[in-house]
C-alpha cells in the first residue's frame, strides 16, 4: 500500500480533471508522482510555457475598483474552505464579476444537435477555478473553455449543479488518494490510447492477466 502521509494538502485543479478523465491516471500521477510526456502533454505544457511567461498582477476583490476590468494570464489561486489550488491560464472581468478562460488543446464534444459542449473532466477542472476565484471575493457565474484544435470557445455555466457534481468528484478523489492502492485500468475505453502513461498503465496487459488469474483455464498451454 503506497503511503499518502506525504501528499500536499491542497489539491491541483489539473489533477482533479485526471481524475474525471480515469481514476487510475490520477492515482499515477498524484499518489505515485509518475508522468510521462508525449505528443498531447508536450504541446500542452509549450502552450501553458507561453502563459506562465507572461503572468500578470491580480488585485485583491475588496481592493478592486467597481468598474475595474480585468484581463490577467498564468493567476494561480487557492480556496482554504476546500483546499483546491487552481493556475487559471487567463481571467477576464468586468468589476468582481469574473469569468475564467482555459485552454485545452483537442476539440469539444459534439452533441447530436450540432451544438458544442466542454467535456466533464474540463468543465469540472473549469468549475474549481470558479469555486478558487468566488473564495477570494469574487463572483464567477461562467467560464469559458477554448479549444486549440478547433478555435472554438465553449461557455460553461457555473451552476450548482456542476458545483455539486465537483465536490463530489472531489472527495471521491481525496478518498481514493487515502486508501492508497491503485484502481483497477479501464475497460476498452477510447481514452487509453491517448494517455501518456500507456507505456505504465498497460491496462489491455492488466486485464488480461487478471483474468488469467481468474481463470487459469483460459491460459494458453504451454509447448512441450
Amino acid at each position: 500500500m503506497q503511503n499518502t502521509d506525504a501528499l500536499p494538502d491542497y489539491l491541483p485543479a489539473r489533477m482533479l480533471n485526471a481524475f474525471v478523465y480515469c481514476p487510475r491516471l490520477f492515482y499515477y500521477e498524484w499518489v505515485d508522482g509518475q508522468f510521462m510526456h508525449n505528443t498531447e502533454t508536450t504541446e500542452g505544457s509549450l502552450r501553458h510555457r507561453r502563459f506562465d511567461a507572461a503572468q500578470d498582477p491580480f488585485p485583491i476583490a475588496a481592493e478592486l475598483p467597481p468598474d475595474e476590468q480585468l484581463h490577467a494570464r498564468s493567476i494561480t489561486l487557492s480556496s482554504d474552505a476546500h483546499r483546491l489550488i487552481a493556475k487559471l491560464d487567463l481571467v477576464e472581468s468586468d468589476g468582481l464579476d469574473v469569468t475564467p478562460v482555459d485552454y485545452k488543446r483537442g476539440s469539444p464534444r459534439s452533441l447530436p444537435d450540432g451544438t458544442l459542449e466542454a467535456w466533464e473532466a474540463d468543465r469540472v477542472q473549469l468549475a474549481v477555478q470558479a469555486l478558487v476565484l468566488r473564495d477570494n471575493g469574487y463572483q464567477c457565474r461562467e467560464g469559458i473553455i477554448y479549444y486549440c484544435s478547433t478555435k472554438q470557445r465553449v461557455r460553461v455555466h457555473i451552476d450548482d449543479n456542476l458545483v455539486a457534481l465537483t465536490l463530489s468528484y472531489l472527495s471521491q478523489a481525496r478518498t481514493l488518494a487515502a486508501q492508497g492502492q491503485i484502481p483497477p485500468p479501464l475497460v476498452e475505453s477510447p481514452k487509453c490510447p491517448r494517455c501518456s502513461l500507456v507505456p505504465i498503465c498497460l491496462p489491455d496487459e492488466t486485464w488480461s492477466l487478471r483474468h488469467a488469474v481468474q481463470d487459469p483455464a483460459k491460459q494458453s498451454p504451454q509447448a512441450h
